[in-house]
């Protein structure tokens, strides 16, 4: 619809005064920056063409479509990523708001919320992580159950989201349901396991209960230097973690 715009502009002036063919560009219908590796489109083309998905019936499937290759393109929030999920948060952001009706397409869904709270978490934005993180674990706790891997992957997630909002309560109570099935599965020595108990006592930390939380932290420094040697950053990570609360506790 947009191209075939474009050729009748192009073909009028052609017809009134022989200049040179117009691009898509000359009538800002698309914007390309200055590197060349994205481009906008005029928001009201994009308006024009959500109506006319939705005429033909066609909405939802390219809505899925659009999910499925975010989905496969968003990375996780770890430093290495923050320059693409920068790029791409305002997709995910338009992502969000476009909850699928398909299973499978709400698994790639949840996950791209998954993905964008974890970035959000890092840059300080609690209040849209909580959001995200929410509807990302409701999903995949009615999808997946709670006892899934990835289901406990968006608990945690919502739990940290609510540990940042000051929500210590509901987030220990997830944290803990996080712990619990992982020391079922995988195992209660598995990195994710420990990981989960180090959240946990994060919270614990923040509520002022620093001998729980010290109890925690002791069973994770010294199961990690079993496990993962006195030497890994996880290790080391969990003596800081220590520390500190050893320090509050005088």
């Amino acid at each position: 619809m947009l191209v075939q715009c474009c050729k009748e502009l192009n073909a009028t002036d052609q017809n009134e005064d022989r200049r040179t063919p117009a691009s898509v560009g000359d009538y800002l219908f698309i914007s390309v920056n200055k590197d060349r590796t994205s481009f906008e489109i005029h928001r009201l083309v994009q308006i024009a063409t959500q109506k006319w998905l939705n005429g033909e019936g066609q909405q939802e499937r390219w809505k899925q479509q659009f999910i499925s290759v975010l989905c496969a393109e968003l990375p996780n929030g770890e430093y290495e990523n923050w320059s693409r999920c920068r790029t791409l948060l305002p997709h995910a952001r338009s992502a969000a708001t476009q909850r699928p009706k398909e299973e499978a397409s709400l698994q790639d869904w949840a996950t791209v919320l998954y993905k964008t709270t974890w970035y959000l978490l890092r840059m300080g934005n609690g209040s849209e992580a909580e959001k995200l993180s929410t509807a990302a674990m409701n999903v995949r706790i009615k999808i997946l159950g709670r006892k899934y891997k990835d289901t406990a992957d968006a608990i945690t997630m919502a739990g940290l989201a609510y540990d940042f909002m000051g929500r210590w309560e509901a987030a220990e109570k997830l944290l803990i349901e996080t712990m619990e099935t992982r020391k079922q599965k995988p195992r209660a020595d598995h990195p994710s396991t420990l990981t989960s108990m180090a959240n946990l006592a994060s919270t614990y930390r923040n509520q002022g209960r620093w001998e729980t939380a010290e109890k925690l932290e002791v069973e994770v420094m010294e199961t990690s230097k079993q496990k993962l040697g006195v030497d890994h950053p996880s290790t080391l990570a969990s003596m800081n973690d220590l520390a500190f609360t050893w320090h509050r506790l005088g």
